[in-house]
């Protein structure tokens, strides 16, 4: 298993799979930059420092950008989440998720 996950980062987040991406990263930064423009700090953390590195791992493992908002709120609950219960849930949550991928992927 660990050799598997090994091959897939490597092939997925070699240096020449990013650089082939630059000129996709640098207009993704520049769309969300955009974006917020003169709305203030709050608006650059939520609208750009948190979606732009969930935006690109989506991009580099191929999964649809609709998932995105799911995956950042799952994957913030299930770490910095208060109550205990919600904090499961939402590792639950994305566990069922990438699961489903796996699973799917196999076929």
């Amino acid at each position: 298993m660990f050799a598997r996950l090994y091959k897939l980062r490597t092939l997925k987040f070699a240096p020449k799979v990013i650089r082939d991406m630059e000129g996709e990263i640098r207009e993704l930064a520049v769309s969300l930059i955009e974006g917020f423009r003169g709305k203030g700090r709050r608006e650059l953390m939520a609208g750009f420092a948190v979606k732009f590195p969930i935006t690109i791992f989506l991009r580099l493992v191929n999964l649809p950008l609709t998932d995105l908002d799911g995956l950042r709120e799952w994957t913030e609950a299930s770490v910095r989440a208060y109550d205990p219960e919600r904090r499961e849930r939402s590792q639950r949550m994305l566990f069922g998720y990438l699961e489903s991928i796996i699973r799917d992927r196999q076929i």
